[in-house]
Protein backbone atom coordinates (compact mmCIF):
# COMPACT_ATOMS: atom_id res chain seq x y z
CA UNK A 1 0.00 0.00 0.00
CA UNK A 2 1.10 3.79 -0.83
CA UNK A 3 1.94 5.31 2.21
CA UNK A 4 3.37 8.47 3.66
CA UNK A 5 5.50 9.59 6.73
CA UNK A 6 4.29 11.66 9.98
CA UNK A 7 6.16 14.95 8.02
CA UNK A 8 4.28 14.73 5.28
CA UNK A 9 1.07 14.05 6.38
CA UNK A 10 1.22 17.59 9.01
CA UNK A 11 1.96 18.99 5.94
CA UNK A 12 -0.80 17.94 3.85
CA UNK A 13 -3.32 18.42 7.05
CA UNK A 14 -2.12 21.62 7.42
CA UNK A 15 -2.55 22.98 4.02
CA UNK A 16 -5.51 21.75 3.57
CA UNK A 17 -7.09 23.05 6.26
CA UNK A 18 -5.81 26.81 5.63
CA UNK A 19 -6.93 26.91 1.87
CA UNK A 20 -10.21 28.15 2.30
CA UNK A 21 -9.23 30.96 5.49
CA UNK A 22 -7.00 32.18 2.80
CA UNK A 23 -10.18 33.05 0.73
CA UNK A 24 -13.44 33.46 2.88
CA UNK A 25 -13.84 34.37 6.54
CA UNK A 26 -17.02 32.06 6.95
CA UNK A 27 -19.72 33.02 9.81
CA UNK A 28 -19.46 37.17 9.34
CA UNK A 29 -23.44 36.84 10.42
CA UNK A 30 -22.08 36.80 14.54
CA UNK A 31 -20.12 40.37 13.37
CA UNK A 32 -16.73 40.59 15.78
CA UNK A 33 -17.59 37.42 17.71
CA UNK A 34 -16.76 35.63 14.47
CA UNK A 35 -12.86 34.56 15.94
CA UNK A 36 -15.19 33.06 18.84
CA UNK A 37 -17.51 31.08 15.94
CA UNK A 38 -13.99 29.75 14.39
CA UNK A 39 -12.58 28.56 18.02
CA UNK A 40 -16.14 26.59 18.61
CA UNK A 41 -16.14 25.12 15.37
CA UNK A 42 -12.50 23.98 15.40
CA UNK A 43 -13.09 22.18 18.85
CA UNK A 44 -15.62 20.28 16.90
CA UNK A 45 -12.97 19.25 14.18
CA UNK A 46 -10.70 18.15 16.80
CA UNK A 47 -13.25 16.35 18.50
CA UNK A 48 -14.34 14.52 15.06
CA UNK A 49 -10.43 13.62 13.65
CA UNK A 50 -9.77 12.34 17.10
CA UNK A 51 -13.35 10.06 16.96
CA UNK A 52 -12.31 9.04 13.53
CA UNK A 53 -8.88 8.12 14.33
CA UNK A 54 -8.72 6.44 17.15
CA UNK A 55 -11.54 4.10 15.75
CA UNK A 56 -9.06 3.62 12.66
CA UNK A 57 -6.06 2.30 14.85
CA UNK A 58 -8.15 0.27 17.03
CA UNK A 59 -9.79 -1.78 13.99
CA UNK A 60 -7.20 -1.32 11.58
CA UNK A 61 -9.29 -0.38 9.05
CA UNK A 62 -6.76 0.12 5.68
CA UNK A 63 -9.30 2.63 4.17
CA UNK A 64 -11.82 5.33 5.24
CA UNK A 65 -14.27 3.21 3.13
CA UNK A 66 -13.71 0.24 4.63
CA UNK A 67 -14.60 1.37 8.24
CA UNK A 68 -17.79 3.03 7.09
CA UNK A 69 -19.07 -0.65 5.67
CA UNK A 70 -17.54 -2.60 8.88
CA UNK A 71 -20.77 -0.85 10.96
CA UNK A 72 -23.15 -0.34 8.63
CA UNK A 73 -22.67 -3.14 6.25
CA UNK A 74 -21.94 -3.18 2.31
CA UNK A 75 -25.02 -1.94 1.11
CA UNK A 76 -25.21 1.15 3.62
CA UNK A 77 -21.68 1.50 3.04
CA UNK A 78 -21.96 1.77 -0.72
CA UNK A 79 -24.42 4.27 -0.37
CA UNK A 80 -23.16 6.40 2.24
CA UNK A 81 -19.73 6.38 -0.25
CA UNK A 82 -21.63 7.63 -2.98
CA UNK A 83 -23.09 10.20 -0.58
CA UNK A 84 -19.64 11.34 0.48
CA UNK A 85 -18.41 11.33 -2.88
CA UNK A 86 -20.96 13.67 -3.85
CA UNK A 87 -20.04 16.05 -1.34
CA UNK A 88 -16.29 15.79 -1.41
CA UNK A 89 -17.11 16.95 -5.00
CA UNK A 90 -19.45 19.97 -4.69
CA UNK A 91 -16.58 20.87 -1.65
CA UNK A 92 -13.76 20.51 -4.47
CA UNK A 93 -15.82 22.57 -7.14
CA UNK A 94 -16.42 25.36 -4.19
CA UNK A 95 -12.95 25.74 -3.34
CA UNK A 96 -11.29 25.98 -6.61
CA UNK A 97 -14.28 28.28 -7.64
CA UNK A 98 -13.22 30.97 -4.79
CA UNK A 99 -9.77 30.69 -6.23
CA UNK A 100 -10.10 31.20 -9.61
CA UNK A 101 -12.55 33.99 -9.04
CA UNK A 102 -10.40 35.66 -6.88
CA UNK A 103 -7.16 35.20 -9.46
CA UNK A 104 -9.87 36.60 -12.11
CA UNK A 105 -10.85 39.48 -9.84
CA UNK A 106 -7.16 40.46 -8.79
CA UNK A 107 -5.40 39.78 -11.86
CA UNK A 108 -6.59 37.90 -15.26
CA UNK A 109 -9.87 39.30 -15.84
CA UNK A 110 -9.59 38.70 -19.78
CA UNK A 111 -8.53 34.83 -19.29
CA UNK A 112 -11.37 32.20 -19.00
CA UNK A 113 -12.27 30.86 -16.08
CA UNK A 114 -11.81 27.33 -16.61
CA UNK A 115 -8.11 27.47 -17.71
CA UNK A 116 -7.14 27.83 -14.00
CA UNK A 117 -9.06 24.46 -12.48
CA UNK A 118 -8.25 22.29 -15.31
CA UNK A 119 -4.28 23.31 -15.10
CA UNK A 120 -4.58 22.89 -11.42
CA UNK A 121 -6.51 20.06 -11.36
CA UNK A 122 -4.86 18.08 -14.17
CA UNK A 123 -1.51 18.47 -12.40
CA UNK A 124 -2.65 17.20 -9.47
CA UNK A 125 -4.53 14.36 -11.20
CA UNK A 126 -1.09 13.29 -12.74
CA UNK A 127 0.88 13.65 -9.28
CA UNK A 128 -1.78 11.56 -7.76
CA UNK A 129 -1.77 9.06 -10.22
CA UNK A 130 1.95 8.77 -9.72
CA UNK A 131 1.48 7.81 -6.14
CA UNK A 132 0.35 9.60 -2.94
CA UNK A 133 4.17 9.17 -1.85
CA UNK A 134 4.91 11.48 -4.47
CA UNK A 135 1.99 14.06 -4.05
CA UNK A 136 3.08 14.35 -0.19
CA UNK A 137 6.67 15.07 -0.78
CA UNK A 138 5.44 18.30 -2.73
CA UNK A 139 3.65 19.35 0.07
CA UNK A 140 6.41 19.14 2.49
CA UNK A 141 8.67 20.95 -0.16
CA UNK A 142 6.21 24.12 -0.90
CA UNK A 143 5.01 24.09 3.33
CA UNK A 144 7.39 26.34 4.68
CA UNK A 145 6.52 29.11 2.14
CA UNK A 146 2.61 28.72 3.31
CA UNK A 147 4.04 29.03 6.99
CA UNK A 148 6.41 32.37 6.14
CA UNK A 149 3.42 33.85 4.57
CA UNK A 150 1.40 33.29 7.72
CA UNK A 151 4.07 34.80 10.15
CA UNK A 152 4.04 37.61 7.75
CA UNK A 153 0.14 37.98 7.91
CA UNK A 154 0.86 38.37 11.76
CA UNK A 155 4.01 40.20 12.17
CA UNK A 156 3.68 43.18 9.74
CA UNK A 157 0.12 43.51 10.89
CA UNK A 158 0.66 43.85 14.66
CA UNK A 159 1.09 47.87 14.44
CA UNK A 160 -2.37 48.11 13.03
CA UNK A 161 -5.00 45.78 15.07
CA UNK A 162 -7.57 48.33 16.64
CA UNK A 163 -8.76 45.79 19.59
CA UNK A 164 -11.90 47.73 20.05
CA UNK A 165 -12.84 45.87 16.55
CA UNK A 166 -13.88 42.33 18.81
CA UNK A 167 -16.05 44.37 21.13
CA UNK A 168 -18.13 43.94 22.73
CA UNK A 169 -17.69 40.15 22.28
CA UNK A 170 -20.79 38.03 21.71
CA UNK A 171 -22.69 41.33 20.96
CA UNK A 172 -25.07 39.63 18.71
CA UNK A 173 -25.58 37.15 20.93
CA UNK A 174 -24.41 33.62 21.71
CA UNK A 175 -27.07 32.24 19.60
CA UNK A 176 -25.81 34.03 16.45
CA UNK A 177 -22.64 33.02 17.77
CA UNK A 178 -23.17 28.85 17.91
CA UNK A 179 -25.16 29.29 14.47
CA UNK A 180 -21.99 30.84 13.31
CA UNK A 181 -19.19 28.39 14.10
CA UNK A 182 -21.85 25.86 12.34
CA UNK A 183 -21.31 27.47 9.30
CA UNK A 184 -17.82 27.99 9.49
CA UNK A 185 -17.85 23.96 10.46
CA UNK A 186 -19.63 23.49 7.59
CA UNK A 187 -17.91 25.41 5.41
CA UNK A 188 -14.11 24.65 6.42
CA UNK A 189 -13.50 22.27 9.49
CA UNK A 190 -15.87 19.63 8.66
CA UNK A 191 -14.40 18.73 5.31
CA UNK A 192 -11.22 16.87 7.92
CA UNK A 193 -13.98 14.08 6.95
CA UNK A 194 -12.25 14.64 3.38
CA UNK A 195 -8.91 14.94 4.70
CA UNK A 196 -8.91 11.69 6.56
CA UNK A 197 -8.70 9.62 3.87
CA UNK A 198 -5.58 9.69 3.93
CA UNK A 199 -4.94 9.04 7.66
CA UNK A 200 -5.13 4.77 6.99
CA UNK A 201 -2.10 5.48 4.55
CA UNK A 202 0.03 6.69 7.21
CA UNK A 203 3.11 4.92 7.80
CA UNK A 204 1.42 2.85 10.91
CA UNK A 205 3.52 3.99 14.20
CA UNK A 206 3.20 5.07 17.58
CA UNK A 207 2.89 8.69 17.20
CA UNK A 208 0.68 8.51 13.80
CA UNK A 209 -2.24 9.91 15.80
CA UNK A 210 -0.69 12.45 18.02
CA UNK A 211 1.14 13.46 15.18
CA UNK A 212 -2.03 14.55 12.89
CA UNK A 213 -4.24 15.23 15.69
CA UNK A 214 -1.44 18.25 16.59
CA UNK A 215 -1.63 19.17 12.75
CA UNK A 216 -5.16 19.69 13.29
CA UNK A 217 -5.59 21.50 16.45
CA UNK A 218 -2.05 24.00 14.84
CA UNK A 219 -4.34 23.82 11.63
CA UNK A 220 -7.44 24.91 13.03
CA UNK A 221 -5.83 27.40 15.86
CA UNK A 222 -4.13 29.45 12.38
CA UNK A 223 -7.55 29.68 10.66
CA UNK A 224 -8.81 31.10 14.06
CA UNK A 225 -5.82 33.11 14.07
CA UNK A 226 -6.66 34.68 10.43
CA UNK A 227 -10.03 35.75 11.38
CA UNK A 228 -9.05 36.94 14.73
CA UNK A 229 -6.86 39.02 12.86
CA UNK A 230 -8.92 40.11 10.05
CA UNK A 231 -11.39 41.30 12.78
CA UNK A 232 -8.94 43.48 14.44
CA UNK A 233 -7.88 45.39 11.27
CA UNK A 234 -11.02 45.40 9.10
CA UNK A 235 -13.66 44.98 11.72
CA UNK A 236 -16.71 42.69 11.74
CA UNK A 237 -19.12 44.27 10.08
CA UNK A 238 -17.33 45.16 6.47
CA UNK A 239 -17.96 43.26 3.05
CA UNK A 240 -13.88 43.01 3.06
CA UNK A 241 -13.92 41.06 6.02
CA UNK A 242 -15.47 38.17 4.00
CA UNK A 243 -13.97 37.28 0.69
CA UNK A 244 -10.21 37.28 0.33
CA UNK A 245 -9.26 38.75 4.06
CA UNK A 246 -5.92 37.80 4.05
CA UNK A 247 -5.04 39.36 0.35
CA UNK A 248 -6.85 42.35 1.43
CA UNK A 249 -5.24 43.07 4.95
CA UNK A 250 -2.00 42.09 2.79
CA UNK A 251 -2.39 44.85 0.51
CA UNK A 252 -3.03 47.94 2.97
CA UNK A 253 0.47 46.81 4.81
CA UNK A 254 3.43 48.24 3.66
CA UNK A 255 7.12 48.83 5.91
CA UNK A 256 8.83 52.24 5.43
CA UNK A 257 8.18 53.22 1.66
CA UNK A 258 10.15 49.75 0.55
CA UNK A 259 8.46 46.58 1.67
CA UNK A 260 4.83 47.04 0.14
CA UNK A 261 2.34 44.93 -2.31
CA UNK A 262 3.25 41.69 -0.19
CA UNK A 263 -0.34 40.20 -1.07
CA UNK A 264 1.55 38.49 -3.94
CA UNK A 265 2.59 36.04 -1.01
CA UNK A 266 -0.88 35.43 -0.40
CA UNK A 267 -1.17 34.93 -3.78
CA UNK A 268 1.12 32.14 -4.29
CA UNK A 269 0.41 30.57 -0.72
CA UNK A 270 -3.14 30.03 -1.88
CA UNK A 271 -2.21 28.56 -5.28
CA UNK A 272 -0.23 25.78 -3.12
CA UNK A 273 -3.30 25.13 -0.59
CA UNK A 274 -5.46 24.89 -3.39
CA UNK A 275 -3.42 23.02 -5.09
CA UNK A 276 -3.33 20.24 -1.86
CA UNK A 277 -6.53 20.81 -1.52
CA UNK A 278 -7.71 19.44 -4.90
CA UNK A 279 -5.61 17.06 -5.14
CA UNK A 280 -6.66 15.21 -0.87
CA UNK A 281 -10.36 15.50 -3.11
CA UNK A 282 -9.58 14.14 -6.11
CA UNK A 283 -8.18 11.03 -3.98
CA UNK A 284 -10.87 10.72 -1.73
CA UNK A 285 -13.36 10.99 -4.87
CA UNK A 286 -11.05 8.20 -6.83
CA UNK A 287 -11.29 5.97 -3.75
CA UNK A 288 -14.63 6.42 -3.01
CA UNK A 289 -15.59 5.11 -6.87
CA UNK A 290 -13.14 2.68 -6.56
CA UNK A 291 -14.77 0.80 -3.71
CA UNK A 292 -18.58 1.85 -5.14
CA UNK A 293 -17.15 -0.01 -8.38
CA UNK A 294 -15.14 -2.64 -6.57
CA UNK A 295 -12.32 -0.75 -9.23
CA UNK A 296 -8.21 -2.89 -8.94
CA UNK A 297 -7.23 0.95 -8.77
CA UNK A 298 -8.75 4.50 -8.43
CA UNK A 299 -5.77 5.92 -10.29
CA UNK A 300 -7.94 5.55 -13.76
CA UNK A 301 -10.61 7.82 -12.18
CA UNK A 302 -8.74 10.77 -11.50
CA UNK A 303 -8.07 12.75 -14.79
CA UNK A 304 -11.78 12.20 -16.04
CA UNK A 305 -12.73 13.65 -12.27
CA UNK A 306 -10.83 16.17 -12.33
CA UNK A 307 -11.50 17.19 -15.90
CA UNK A 308 -15.66 17.05 -14.72
CA UNK A 309 -14.73 19.35 -11.69
CA UNK A 310 -13.49 21.94 -13.94
CA UNK A 311 -16.34 22.18 -15.75
CA UNK A 312 -18.49 22.67 -12.86
CA UNK A 313 -16.89 25.22 -11.59
CA UNK A 314 -18.33 27.19 -14.83
CA UNK A 315 -21.85 25.01 -14.68
CA UNK A 316 -22.69 25.15 -10.86
CA UNK A 317 -21.01 28.78 -10.52
CA UNK A 318 -21.34 31.37 -12.68
CA UNK A 319 -20.68 34.45 -11.48
CA UNK A 320 -19.64 35.84 -7.34
CA UNK A 321 -23.08 36.06 -6.12
CA UNK A 322 -24.44 32.53 -6.92
CA UNK A 323 -20.79 31.70 -4.72
CA UNK A 324 -21.79 33.93 -1.78
CA UNK A 325 -25.21 32.01 -1.91
CA UNK A 326 -23.19 29.00 -1.48
CA UNK A 327 -21.17 30.05 1.32
CA UNK A 328 -23.84 31.87 2.79
CA UNK A 329 -26.57 29.81 2.51
CA UNK A 330 -28.54 27.90 5.69
CA UNK A 331 -28.82 24.84 3.83
CA UNK A 332 -24.97 24.29 4.31
CA UNK A 333 -26.45 23.63 8.24
CA UNK A 334 -29.00 21.16 7.45
CA UNK A 335 -27.51 19.27 4.59
CA UNK A 336 -23.19 18.95 5.79
CA UNK A 337 -23.67 18.56 9.42
CA UNK A 338 -24.92 15.05 9.36
CA UNK A 339 -22.26 14.29 7.20
CA UNK A 340 -18.98 16.07 8.83
CA UNK A 341 -20.65 15.58 12.59
CA UNK A 342 -23.57 13.34 12.95
CA UNK A 343 -22.16 10.74 11.22
CA UNK A 344 -18.71 10.30 12.52
CA UNK A 345 -20.17 10.14 15.74
CA UNK A 346 -22.86 7.42 14.60
CA UNK A 347 -19.79 5.31 13.62
CA UNK A 348 -18.64 5.06 16.73
CA UNK A 349 -21.11 4.21 18.74
CA UNK A 350 -22.45 1.81 15.98
CA UNK A 351 -18.76 -0.26 16.42
CA UNK A 352 -19.60 0.38 20.46
CA UNK A 353 -22.44 -1.42 20.30
CA UNK A 354 -21.30 -3.98 17.90
CA UNK A 355 -18.45 -4.64 20.11
CA UNK A 356 -20.93 -5.32 22.79
CA UNK A 357 -22.96 -7.75 21.28
CA UNK A 358 -19.77 -9.51 20.01
CA UNK A 359 -19.12 -10.07 23.65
Amino acid sequence: MDTITNKQSFAIIISFMLCNAFSVLFGTDCGRSVWIAYIIAATLSVFVWFLLSTICDKYNFNSFFEMLSFPFGKVCGVILSAVLALYALLSCITSISLFSRFVQISSLAKTPLIVLPVTILLIAAFTLKSGLHVFSRSSVLFFPFLIFTFVIFIFFGLPQLDFQNITPILGNGTVATFKSALTVFTNQFGDALILFSIYPHIAKNKKRKAATLWAMIIATALASIIALFTVLTLGGTQMQSEFFPVFTILSIRKVGAYIQHMEILTSVAMTFSVFIRQAVCLYFISLAISHIVKAKTHKIFLVPLGLIISCGVGLLYQNIMSLRWRVESDLNIYILLPLQLILPCLIGVTLIFKRKKEK
